[in-house]
């Protein structure tokens, strides 16, 4: 068996491929059937209808009944046991429940025990990087804001972008949060149940709006920048109501055409696309997808456009090696800031297991710490926020200071009118102004 290119040549191809190309046969097959010949008896009896899943085409069952069928012999990376059956449940309902593939794994083996042990450790991993830069992100973001928001002095046009954008990060990691302690049946399943489904479909939808808003004010960020560095004008010649709708406009209008497309044409289960769901269903995301990206490549030309300009600065003022360090710092300073980190993580490696593992941990490294690298940036390191914070510390002190030398003269001041009254005769020091001074 093998593939013919455009000069003609055969090429062989190897066992995956025509796993695959059996599998994609298979899918058709099944979903043919369900679409052009089975009909629901009409016998006053409920059916599940006739599915695909796990490479398993689960054929139309009454409800009540339990179906076996041979397992794949490999399904999301997975190799299995080809020789047992995977089992699945049509409900009283008439829908399926999730397809039992335990018997698939651990009677395949030792080989096929390690992988399933493999890719847990695998998930758990990953689960705990996310969790970590979530949490610690969403820690160091909330302080942020708090700070922004609290002093008056650090009030400005570039700090009221900067809250925004923080915003976005929040709202981002909770939609994270939200969507992943959902029931895994009401994301991975097909069961149709209307609550939890719904519950799903909104928290994805959730996500996406939260995603788009964060990229649209990284835009904002590098457009703020670009304005004042670039075209050296006055920041105040963009109206800020503009960079509302902008920055929260657009992608919710992005992503309510989404949802009714989603909800009209492609109602897939959580409006999330899987591993097997069709090609058609995936299209539909690039809805949302697309303006993502145009907006990561304004950054990418904002970052090139501020960089170009801050080294034609430098070298008005700095020797050369001072103005290529310089200029090496303010890019590694504006690649997170900007978003355009994203563009190492874009387009997925091959197959392979090993680069997949990479991709995907340095995926939740980048994703996750974002928020991190924003807060510490804008606002910890930033000379204005430090020394707001200071006046701030030493005004406290200040107060705290004075507060206690008050407090102490007064306790003194009583104990002598004590003294006094007992026929000491020792009357009470005058309060030494000084010592109220900080």
């Amino acid at each position: 068996m093998g593939s013919r290119t455009a000069d003609g040549v055969t090429h062989a191809l190897t066992p995956e491929q025509i796993l695959q190309q059996l599998n994609q046969s298979l899918e058709l097959i099944c979903k043919a059937k369900a679409k052009f010949l089975d009909f629901y008896p009409d016998d006053g009896h409920v059916y599940c209808n006739t599915s695909w899943h796990s490479n398993i085409c689960w054929p139309m069952t009454l409800a009540g009944h339990r179906l076996s069928a041979r397992c794949p012999a490999k399904y999301a990376g997975v190799f299995l046991d080809s020789t047992q059956n995977a089992t699945r449940t049509c409900l009283p309902n008439g829908t399926w429940t999730r397809v039992d593939r335990s018997r698939c794994y651990f009677l395949y083996g030792h080989e096929g025990q390690k992988q399933v042990q493999d890719l847990e450790l695998h998930s758990t991993i990953l689960s705990c990087i996310y969790f970590t830069g979530f949490g610690l992100s969403t820690l160091t973001l909330l302080v942020a804001l708090a700070i922004f928001l609290y002093f008056r002095s650090l009030r400005c046009l570039r700090n009221t972008i900067h809250c925004h954008l923080i915003v976005s990060f929040l709202l981002r990691n909770m939609a994270w949060l939200i969507l992943h302690f959902l029931s895994p049946a009401a994301i991975f399943d097909d069961t149709h149940n209307d609550v939890t489904q719904w519950a799903c479909k909104l928290a994805t939808a959730f996500l996406n709006y939260s995603v788009g808003a964060n990229f649209f004010w990284t835009f904002i960020e590098g457009l703020y920048l670009h304005v004042i560095i670039v075209w050296a004008y006055s920041s105040e010649k963009i109206k800020f109501y503009l960079y509302l709708f902008i920055g929260w406009g657009i992608p919710a209008i992005v992503i309510i055409v989404w949802g009714l497309v989603r909800f009209f044409i492609s109602d897939i289960p959580c409006w999330m696309p899987l591993h097997e769901t069709e090609m058609k269903d995936r299209l539909i995301d690039y809805i949302h997808v697309v303006p993502t990206l145009l907006v990561l490549l304004g950054n990418i030309i904002f970052l090139i456009s501020i960089i170009w300009v801050l080294i034609a600065k430098l070298r008005e003022h700095f020797p050369e090696a001072s103005q290529y360090r310089k200029a090496i710092r303010a890019t590694i300073i504006l690649l997170p800031l900007l978003g355009v980190t994203y563009v190492l993580v874009l387009v997925p490696p091959s197959e392979d297991p090993l680069t997949d593992k990479i991709f995907k941990y340095c995926n939740a490294i980048l994703i996750s710490t974002q928020g991190l690298f924003v807060a510490v940036l804008y606002c910890f390191v930033n000379r204005e926020v430090r020394a707001a914070v200071l006046r701030k510390y030493r005004a406290w002190m200040t107060r705290r200071h004075i507060q206690t030398q008050s407090e102490r003269i007064r306790m003194q001041h009583q104990g002598n009118s004590v003294t006094s009254e007992n026929g000491c005769g020792v009357a009470a020091p005058p309060i030494d102004t000084d010592i109220l001074l900080p």
